[in-house]
């Protein structure tokens, strides 16, 4: 059983930046910063939907290697068709039907991992939301935006004595000069960008940085581990 390689996703984040441009106003004694959020870059979409689609894959590999196991059944050429690693949010008789394409013991384990187990909260589940995000790759590129931000400067009472305004592409906070020239250290923000991906329209799903990390941890090491035991005790042909 071969788990998916380590992703090569989440380096990324770095490209994910902002711009700070610091100005100095003596005769207004004013400190002038500006942060800027920048566009993500147009390689992100195809990682990402490559980074989807491989961890989606990732178990509809398995799926087949799984049905083949024994007690080994004959297939219908109908039923090879549809063998797949299933994700439901509700046990009903389509998934009864495509669990029956795999033996018994493999079926309840595959049971144990269904996003229906979580009732009404199903959309939480990380292979849920996998397979959401992998459905929406087939048809869009993934929509990736910078869509939040978060700043501070090194001064305890900084947002009390900041003045801010807000523009399309950039923020603009202001200080009296002399708190940047009293400030023990160099006066600068520190800035990290939250980053969303997916789409919200409909019963669409919209998912962070560190959400799509614990979805490919969940798949890696909590989903396919449980289906080792099965091929250490199948024979080499099954394998």
């Amino acid at each position: 059983i071969r788990r998916p390689p380590r992703s090569t996703l989440f380096p990324y984040t770095t490209l994910f930046r902002s711009t700070v441009t610091i100005k100095e106003d003596v005769n207004q004694g004013i400190y002038l910063c500006n942060i800027a959020m920048h566009i993500a870059p147009n390689d992100i979409p195809k990682i990402l939907g490559d980074f989807i689609c491989n961890l989606r894959s990732s178990l509809e590999h398995i799926a087949w290697q799984l049905s083949q196991l024994p007690p080994k059944r004959t297939f219908t050429k109908s039923e090879l068709k549809r063998i797949c690693f299933p994700v439901f949010e509700q046990r009903d008789r389509a998934y009864e039907n495509l669990r029956g394409l795999f033996p018994p013991a493999v079926a309840n384990v595959i049971d144990d991992l269904q996003p229906f187990n979580r009732g009404a909260a199903f959309p939480d589940h990380p292979l849920w939301q996998l397979h959401k995000l992998w459905n929406l790759d087939k048809h869009c590129v993934i929509p990736v935006s910078p869509t939040s931000m978060e700043f501070s400067f090194p001064h305890s009472n900084w947002q009390a004595i900041a003045r801010m305004r807000v523009f399309e592409d950039h923020l603009e906070v202001r200080f009296p000069l002399r708190v940047a020239w009293e400030s023990p250290v160099k006066f600068e923000p520190k800035v990290s960008i939250k980053m969303l991906f997916g789409e919200a329209d409909g019963e669409g799903l919209i998912v962070s940085w560190v959400r799509l990390r614990e979805i490919y941890d969940f798949v890696r090491h909590d989903a396919i581990p449980r289906f080792a035991t099965f091929f250490a005790d199948a024979p080499a042909s099954a394998r």
